[in-house]
């Protein structure tokens, strides 16, 4: 039998909450809290995608429920990347490099198998204690040259969280899934480690339509305008990940992933990979209150 340990998150048709097994470990579900078809078929397809295998990358499946539609997921205890901003803010380039690669060869795992994620966010970038990345939250991922979808009976007519979404996700949403999506969704998880800030933030006063329109017409501000020290070549790739047209951006989240170890020297980051396992015990020592 399992118990309720706390609400992770309450999306209104969705609710994540923790879970401890009967050995009192903890897990994750995942579930549909009200009636909506809608929630309900992202929530079965989820469960289809994490059942037909990925790659270590991606949060693990441990099983499913039929009525009410959920999900029972592998708990990170590691955090989340948005927790390491939120405590340590920017990273040093090697280190945010090092991040963006982990990401870029689950998203190319993903690619390959012709799935977009669709809602890349640091937020959906867990780590397990040990600090390896987990990628989660499929829940708006589709087929690539689908119409938003993994099912064949629904259409998500949006995805995406603003900051974070592609302008086309906004513009033409139906014909957005493609890997294109994620390469710019990388790129502004790449611009937000290297600057503590997203690359456009939306105003108090702004709606969806405006700010999507600001990020079509408007470019952002380069990390250097910010004070902070990034190489030319890293930084241009960063911009060029940025651009409103998806065949201006890397041809991949690989191209992308290889391009930036190449702009800060792919020795840094394999030093950096000693740095942020460090890191990360610092980060559970201060999430949980335990001594460092």
């Amino acid at each position: 039998m399992t118990v309720t340990w706390r609400v992770l998150a309450d999306r209104g048709a969705t609710r994540v909450v923790m879970l401890r097994d009967r050995a009192g470990h903890p897990l994750v579900l995942k579930h549909v809290a009200a009636h909506d078809d809608s929630a309900a078929a992202r929530v079965r397809a989820e469960a289809a995608l994490l059942k037909s295998g990925c790659n270590s990358g991606v949060i693990g499946l441990r099983g499913t429920i039929a009525e009410p539609p959920g999900i029972v997921l592998d708990y990170a205890s590691g955090g989340t990347l948005a927790d390491r901003l939120r405590i340590s803010g920017a990273l040093p380039p090697a280190e945010a490099v090092h991040v963006i690669s982990q990401l870029a060869d689950v998203l190319s795992h993903l690619h390959a198998r012709g799935i977009v994620h669709r809602d890349l966010k640091p937020s959906n970038v867990l780590f397990t204690a040990r600090g390896e990345l987990r990628l989660a939250d499929f829940g708006v991922a589709a087929r690539v040259g689908s119409r938003g979808t993994l099912g064949d009976d629904w259409e998500e007519l949006r995805a995406g969280s603003p900051p974070y979404a592609a302008p086309e996700q906004w513009t033409a949403p139906a014909t957005s899934a493609h890997p294109a999506a994620d390469v710019y969704a990388l790129g502004v998880v790449l611009y937000e480690l290297l600057t503590a800030r997203l690359p456009w933030e939306p105003l108090a006063d702004e709606d969806d339509e405006t700010f999507a329109s600001r990020i079509r017409h408007e470019l952002p501000l380069a990390p250097s305008a910010h004070g902070v020290r990034v190489r030319p070549a890293l930084e241009a790739l960063l911009l060029e990940a940025l651009r409103p047209g998806p065949e201006d951006r890397p041809a991949s989240a690989a191209e992308l992933a290889r391009r930036a170890r190449q702009a800060v020297g792919s020795t840094i980051v394999i030093r950096a990979l000693a740095a942020a396992c460090i890191a990360t015990a610092l980060l559970l020592a201060r999430i949980f209150a335990l001594p460092a």
